[in-house]
Protein backbone atom coordinates (compact mmCIF):
# COMPACT_ATOMS: atom_id res chain seq x y z
CA UNK A 1 0.00 0.00 0.00
CA UNK A 2 2.84 2.39 0.88
CA UNK A 3 4.47 1.67 -2.47
CA UNK A 4 1.21 2.40 -4.28
CA UNK A 5 0.86 5.73 -2.46
CA UNK A 6 4.42 6.68 -3.40
CA UNK A 7 3.73 5.84 -7.04
CA UNK A 8 0.48 7.86 -6.92
CA UNK A 9 2.10 10.96 -5.43
CA UNK A 10 5.09 10.70 -7.75
CA UNK A 11 2.69 10.56 -10.70
CA UNK A 12 0.78 13.54 -9.34
CA UNK A 13 3.98 15.56 -8.97
CA UNK A 14 5.05 14.68 -12.48
CA UNK A 15 1.64 15.72 -13.80
CA UNK A 16 1.89 19.07 -12.04
CA UNK A 17 5.41 19.62 -13.33
CA UNK A 18 4.31 18.65 -16.82
CA UNK A 19 1.42 21.09 -16.63
CA UNK A 20 3.72 23.89 -15.58
CA UNK A 21 6.17 23.11 -18.36
CA UNK A 22 3.35 22.92 -20.90
CA UNK A 23 1.97 26.25 -19.67
CA UNK A 24 5.35 27.93 -19.83
CA UNK A 25 5.84 26.62 -23.33
CA UNK A 26 2.39 27.75 -24.42
CA UNK A 27 2.90 31.38 -23.36
CA UNK A 28 5.77 32.17 -25.75
CA UNK A 29 4.16 30.17 -28.54
CA UNK A 30 0.90 32.09 -28.13
CA UNK A 31 2.70 35.45 -28.13
CA UNK A 32 4.74 34.54 -31.20
CA UNK A 33 1.78 33.08 -33.10
CA UNK A 34 -0.38 36.17 -32.49
CA UNK A 35 2.40 38.39 -33.79
CA UNK A 36 2.95 36.15 -36.78
CA UNK A 37 -0.76 36.21 -37.59
CA UNK A 38 -0.92 40.02 -37.47
CA UNK A 39 2.20 40.35 -39.62
CA UNK A 40 0.54 38.07 -42.17
CA UNK A 41 -2.26 40.65 -42.36
CA UNK A 42 0.33 43.39 -42.89
CA UNK A 43 1.80 41.33 -45.72
CA UNK A 44 -1.64 40.83 -47.28
CA UNK A 45 -2.82 44.47 -47.28
CA UNK A 46 0.36 46.54 -47.67
CA UNK A 47 1.89 47.32 -51.03
CA UNK A 48 5.58 46.50 -51.07
CA UNK A 49 5.37 44.49 -47.83
CA UNK A 50 6.89 41.39 -49.38
CA UNK A 51 10.09 43.23 -50.30
CA UNK A 52 10.21 45.10 -46.96
CA UNK A 53 8.83 42.37 -44.73
CA UNK A 54 12.01 41.96 -42.69
CA UNK A 55 12.12 45.70 -41.95
CA UNK A 56 8.39 45.76 -41.11
CA UNK A 57 8.93 42.84 -38.75
CA UNK A 58 11.91 44.54 -37.13
CA UNK A 59 10.08 47.86 -36.63
CA UNK A 60 7.06 46.20 -35.02
CA UNK A 61 9.31 44.10 -32.79
CA UNK A 62 11.42 47.08 -31.72
CA UNK A 63 8.37 49.21 -30.85
CA UNK A 64 6.98 46.25 -28.94
CA UNK A 65 10.21 46.02 -26.97
CA UNK A 66 10.60 49.74 -26.20
CA UNK A 67 7.07 51.15 -25.88
CA UNK A 68 3.85 50.46 -24.01
CA UNK A 69 2.47 48.61 -27.03
CA UNK A 70 3.21 44.98 -27.75
CA UNK A 71 4.70 43.96 -31.07
CA UNK A 72 1.32 42.50 -32.05
CA UNK A 73 -0.34 45.87 -31.39
CA UNK A 74 2.37 47.62 -33.41
CA UNK A 75 1.71 45.18 -36.24
CA UNK A 76 -1.99 46.00 -35.98
CA UNK A 77 -1.09 49.66 -36.49
CA UNK A 78 0.87 48.70 -39.61
CA UNK A 79 -2.17 46.78 -40.84
CA UNK A 80 -4.41 49.85 -40.57
CA UNK A 81 -1.81 51.99 -42.31
CA UNK A 82 -1.56 49.44 -45.10
CA UNK A 83 -5.33 49.24 -45.44
CA UNK A 84 -5.40 53.04 -45.78
CA UNK A 85 -3.19 52.77 -48.86
CA UNK A 86 0.19 53.44 -47.28
CA UNK A 87 3.04 51.58 -48.93
CA UNK A 88 5.42 49.59 -46.74
CA UNK A 89 8.07 52.31 -46.43
CA UNK A 90 5.37 54.93 -45.72
CA UNK A 91 3.79 52.76 -43.02
CA UNK A 92 7.18 52.27 -41.38
CA UNK A 93 7.79 56.04 -41.34
CA UNK A 94 4.26 56.80 -40.08
CA UNK A 95 4.08 54.25 -37.26
CA UNK A 96 6.07 56.18 -34.58
CA UNK A 97 3.90 59.30 -35.02
CA UNK A 98 0.80 57.14 -34.90
CA UNK A 99 2.07 55.55 -31.71
CA UNK A 100 2.55 58.98 -30.11
CA UNK A 101 -1.02 59.92 -31.05
CA UNK A 102 -2.32 56.70 -29.50
CA UNK A 103 -0.59 57.43 -26.19
CA UNK A 104 -1.55 61.11 -26.23
CA UNK A 105 -5.18 60.32 -27.00
CA UNK A 106 -5.50 57.25 -24.78
CA UNK A 107 -6.30 55.09 -27.81
CA UNK A 108 -5.53 51.62 -29.05
CA UNK A 109 -2.79 51.82 -31.65
CA UNK A 110 -5.04 50.48 -34.39
CA UNK A 111 -7.69 53.11 -33.61
CA UNK A 112 -5.07 55.88 -33.66
CA UNK A 113 -3.90 54.68 -37.09
CA UNK A 114 -7.50 54.70 -38.28
CA UNK A 115 -8.08 58.27 -37.05
CA UNK A 116 -4.90 59.80 -38.46
CA UNK A 117 -5.14 58.10 -41.86
CA UNK A 118 -8.80 59.09 -42.21
CA UNK A 119 -7.91 62.70 -41.38
CA UNK A 120 -4.94 62.80 -43.77
CA UNK A 121 -7.00 61.43 -46.64
CA UNK A 122 -10.13 63.49 -45.94
CA UNK A 123 -8.03 66.68 -45.90
CA UNK A 124 -6.36 65.69 -49.17
CA UNK A 125 -2.90 65.73 -47.59
CA UNK A 126 0.18 63.70 -48.48
CA UNK A 127 1.64 60.91 -46.37
CA UNK A 128 4.56 63.13 -45.34
CA UNK A 129 2.05 65.43 -43.60
CA UNK A 130 1.00 62.70 -41.16
CA UNK A 131 3.37 63.85 -38.43
CA UNK A 132 1.99 67.39 -38.62
CA UNK A 133 -1.57 66.04 -38.46
CA UNK A 134 -0.83 64.05 -35.30
CA UNK A 135 0.69 67.15 -33.68
CA UNK A 136 -2.32 69.32 -34.59
CA UNK A 137 -4.78 66.72 -33.29
CA UNK A 138 -2.84 66.36 -30.05
CA UNK A 139 -2.51 70.11 -29.54
CA UNK A 140 -6.20 70.70 -30.26
CA UNK A 141 -7.18 68.13 -27.65
CA UNK A 142 -4.87 69.60 -25.01
CA UNK A 143 -5.95 73.18 -25.76
CA UNK A 144 -9.74 72.84 -25.91
CA UNK A 145 -12.70 71.04 -24.40
CA UNK A 146 -12.72 68.04 -26.70
CA UNK A 147 -11.13 64.60 -26.57
CA UNK A 148 -9.51 62.61 -29.38
CA UNK A 149 -12.59 60.53 -30.19
CA UNK A 150 -14.81 63.63 -30.29
CA UNK A 151 -12.29 65.42 -32.50
CA UNK A 152 -12.08 62.44 -34.85
CA UNK A 153 -15.88 62.24 -35.04
CA UNK A 154 -16.10 65.94 -35.93
CA UNK A 155 -13.37 65.58 -38.55
CA UNK A 156 -15.30 62.73 -40.16
CA UNK A 157 -18.11 65.12 -41.11
CA UNK A 158 -16.24 68.33 -41.93
CA UNK A 159 -12.70 67.53 -43.10
CA UNK A 160 -13.52 66.94 -46.77
CA UNK A 161 -15.68 70.07 -47.33
CA UNK A 162 -13.20 72.14 -45.31
CA UNK A 163 -10.32 70.99 -47.50
CA UNK A 164 -12.40 71.73 -50.60
CA UNK A 165 -12.63 75.43 -49.67
CA UNK A 166 -8.97 75.66 -48.61
CA UNK A 167 -9.28 75.53 -44.82
CA UNK A 168 -6.06 74.10 -43.34
CA UNK A 169 -5.88 71.33 -40.76
CA UNK A 170 -4.57 73.87 -38.25
CA UNK A 171 -7.53 76.23 -38.75
CA UNK A 172 -10.05 73.40 -38.87
CA UNK A 173 -8.76 71.97 -35.59
CA UNK A 174 -9.04 75.43 -34.04
CA UNK A 175 -12.64 75.80 -35.21
CA UNK A 176 -13.60 72.39 -33.83
CA UNK A 177 -11.81 73.15 -30.56
CA UNK A 178 -13.60 76.50 -30.28
CA UNK A 179 -16.96 74.79 -30.71
CA UNK A 180 -15.89 72.23 -28.12
CA UNK A 181 -15.28 75.03 -25.63
CA UNK A 182 -18.89 76.08 -26.23
CA UNK A 183 -20.14 72.56 -25.49
CA UNK A 184 -20.67 71.69 -29.17
CA UNK A 185 -18.68 68.50 -29.71
CA UNK A 186 -18.20 65.36 -31.79
CA UNK A 187 -20.66 64.81 -34.66
CA UNK A 188 -22.66 67.93 -33.73
CA UNK A 189 -19.55 70.08 -34.12
CA UNK A 190 -18.69 68.41 -37.42
CA UNK A 191 -22.13 68.70 -39.01
CA UNK A 192 -22.69 72.26 -37.78
CA UNK A 193 -19.29 73.42 -39.01
CA UNK A 194 -19.92 71.71 -42.34
CA UNK A 195 -23.23 73.57 -42.65
CA UNK A 196 -21.45 76.83 -41.80
CA UNK A 197 -18.86 76.30 -44.52
CA UNK A 198 -21.49 75.37 -47.11
CA UNK A 199 -23.64 78.39 -46.19
CA UNK A 200 -20.73 80.78 -46.68
CA UNK A 201 -19.49 79.10 -49.86
CA UNK A 202 -22.88 79.21 -51.58
CA UNK A 203 -25.22 81.60 -49.73
CA UNK A 204 -28.94 81.25 -50.39
CA UNK A 205 -30.91 84.36 -51.37
CA UNK A 206 -32.14 84.65 -47.78
CA UNK A 207 -28.58 84.35 -46.46
CA UNK A 208 -27.24 86.89 -48.97
CA UNK A 209 -29.97 89.36 -48.06
CA UNK A 210 -28.99 89.03 -44.38
CA UNK A 211 -25.30 89.52 -45.21
CA UNK A 212 -26.12 92.60 -47.30
CA UNK A 213 -28.25 94.01 -44.50
CA UNK A 214 -25.31 93.59 -42.10
CA UNK A 215 -22.87 95.04 -44.63
CA UNK A 216 -20.73 91.90 -44.56
CA UNK A 217 -19.10 90.17 -47.52
CA UNK A 218 -17.78 86.64 -47.36
CA UNK A 219 -13.98 86.93 -47.19
CA UNK A 220 -11.55 85.00 -49.37
CA UNK A 221 -7.78 84.61 -49.27
CA UNK A 222 -5.44 85.78 -52.02
CA UNK A 223 -5.51 82.23 -53.36
CA UNK A 224 -9.31 82.37 -53.66
CA UNK A 225 -10.09 80.16 -50.69
CA UNK A 226 -12.75 80.80 -48.05
CA UNK A 227 -11.40 82.85 -45.13
CA UNK A 228 -13.59 81.54 -42.34
CA UNK A 229 -11.89 83.51 -39.57
CA UNK A 230 -12.08 86.90 -41.32
CA UNK A 231 -15.74 86.35 -42.20
CA UNK A 232 -16.60 85.44 -38.62
CA UNK A 233 -14.70 88.49 -37.40
CA UNK A 234 -16.71 90.75 -39.72
CA UNK A 235 -19.97 89.19 -38.54
CA UNK A 236 -18.96 89.78 -34.93
CA UNK A 237 -18.15 93.44 -35.62
CA UNK A 238 -21.53 93.81 -37.36
CA UNK A 239 -23.20 92.59 -34.15
CA UNK A 240 -25.17 89.94 -35.95
CA UNK A 241 -27.98 88.45 -33.93
CA UNK A 242 -29.47 84.97 -33.54
CA UNK A 243 -32.07 85.95 -36.14
CA UNK A 244 -29.29 86.98 -38.55
CA UNK A 245 -27.38 83.75 -37.83
CA UNK A 246 -30.50 81.69 -38.48
CA UNK A 247 -31.07 83.48 -41.80
CA UNK A 248 -27.49 82.96 -42.94
CA UNK A 249 -26.66 79.53 -41.52
CA UNK A 250 -30.15 78.11 -40.95
CA UNK A 251 -31.46 76.99 -37.62
CA UNK A 252 -29.23 73.94 -37.16
CA UNK A 253 -25.89 75.75 -37.49
CA UNK A 254 -26.90 79.18 -36.15
CA UNK A 255 -25.71 78.69 -32.58
CA UNK A 256 -22.39 77.23 -33.76
CA UNK A 257 -21.81 80.22 -36.04
CA UNK A 258 -22.50 82.57 -33.15
CA UNK A 259 -20.04 80.62 -30.98
CA UNK A 260 -17.33 80.90 -33.64
CA UNK A 261 -17.91 84.62 -34.19
CA UNK A 262 -18.06 85.49 -30.50
CA UNK A 263 -14.81 83.60 -29.86
CA UNK A 264 -12.94 84.40 -33.06
CA UNK A 265 -9.90 85.80 -31.20
CA UNK A 266 -9.50 82.60 -29.21
CA UNK A 267 -9.98 80.60 -32.41
CA UNK A 268 -7.14 82.54 -34.04
CA UNK A 269 -4.91 81.89 -31.01
CA UNK A 270 -5.63 78.16 -31.14
CA UNK A 271 -4.94 78.08 -34.88
CA UNK A 272 -1.57 79.73 -34.32
CA UNK A 273 -0.80 77.29 -31.52
CA UNK A 274 -1.62 74.46 -33.94
CA UNK A 275 0.79 75.90 -36.49
CA UNK A 276 3.47 76.00 -33.78
CA UNK A 277 2.70 72.50 -32.50
CA UNK A 278 5.61 70.55 -34.02
CA UNK A 279 6.49 67.72 -31.64
CA UNK A 280 3.32 68.16 -29.55
CA UNK A 281 2.17 64.54 -29.84
CA UNK A 282 5.60 63.16 -28.91
CA UNK A 283 5.93 65.51 -25.93
CA UNK A 284 2.43 64.74 -24.72
CA UNK A 285 3.09 61.01 -25.01
CA UNK A 286 6.37 61.35 -23.09
CA UNK A 287 4.70 63.22 -20.23
CA UNK A 288 1.81 60.77 -20.00
CA UNK A 289 4.20 57.81 -19.88
CA UNK A 290 6.55 59.30 -17.25
CA UNK A 291 5.06 57.50 -14.24
CA UNK A 292 5.09 54.13 -12.48
CA UNK A 293 2.06 52.79 -14.34
CA UNK A 294 3.66 53.73 -17.65
CA UNK A 295 6.84 51.91 -16.63
CA UNK A 296 4.86 48.79 -15.66
CA UNK A 297 3.03 48.77 -18.99
CA UNK A 298 6.32 49.12 -20.87
CA UNK A 299 7.77 46.27 -18.82
CA UNK A 300 4.77 44.09 -19.70
CA UNK A 301 5.26 44.91 -23.37
CA UNK A 302 8.97 44.09 -23.14
CA UNK A 303 8.15 40.76 -21.46
CA UNK A 304 5.86 39.96 -24.37
CA UNK A 305 8.88 40.47 -26.63
CA UNK A 306 10.91 38.13 -24.42
CA UNK A 307 8.25 35.43 -24.74
CA UNK A 308 8.22 35.77 -28.51
CA UNK A 309 12.00 35.51 -28.61
CA UNK A 310 11.87 32.23 -26.72
CA UNK A 311 9.85 30.56 -29.44
CA UNK A 312 10.98 32.45 -32.53
CA UNK A 313 12.96 29.49 -33.86
CA UNK A 314 10.12 27.05 -33.23
CA UNK A 315 7.43 28.67 -35.34
CA UNK A 316 8.57 27.20 -38.66
CA UNK A 317 8.71 23.58 -37.40
CA UNK A 318 5.41 24.04 -35.54
CA UNK A 319 3.68 25.24 -38.73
Amino acid sequence: RKTMEQIYFAGLHLSLIGGVITGLAAFPIAAASEFEQEMSKVLAVTEGAKESFEELNMVASELGRTTRFTATQAAEGLTFLGMAGFEANEAIAALPDTLNLAIAGGLELGRAADIVTNTVQAMGLEVENLGNVTDVLANTVTSSNTNMEQLAEAMKYVATPAAAVGISIEDLGAAIGTLGNAGIQASLAGTNLRSTIVALSAPTKKAQDALDRLGVEVSYTEEGFLDLFATMEDLKEANFSLADATAIFQRRAATSALALANNVDRMRDLAQANRDSAGAAEEMARIMEDNVRGAIIRLTSAFDGFLRALSSGAMGPLK
